[in-house]
């Protein structure tokens, strides 16, 4: 993970975006369109990052996103490269 001197998230990783990114990024919303933050709960029930998705409306499944835009970082789990 890479910080500024404020403590904000300066590169996407595998744990969450960046400050760019995340002011980007709205909670997942079936009708909505845009960039949108996909969570998952795990064995001890606690809600974690997973990805982000972009949806163009209503009725689109989303693509999700493995590059940023603004970091240049792979943002969450999803977007990791498979080791082969």
């Amino acid at each position: 993970m890479t910080y500024d001197e404020k403590g904000k998230r300066i590169q996407c990783d595998v744990d969450g975006m960046c400050q760019w990114f995340e002011k980007r990024t709205g909670p997942y919303n079936d009708r909505a369109k845009g960039f949108q933050v996909i969570k998952a709960i795990d064995n001890d029930l606690k809600t974690v990052f997973r990805g982000v998705l972009y949806r163009m409306g209503r009725g689109d499944k989303g693509l999700a996103i493995n590059y940023c835009p603004f970091c240049g970082g792979r943002p969450g789990p999803i977007a990791q490269p498979i080791d082969a």
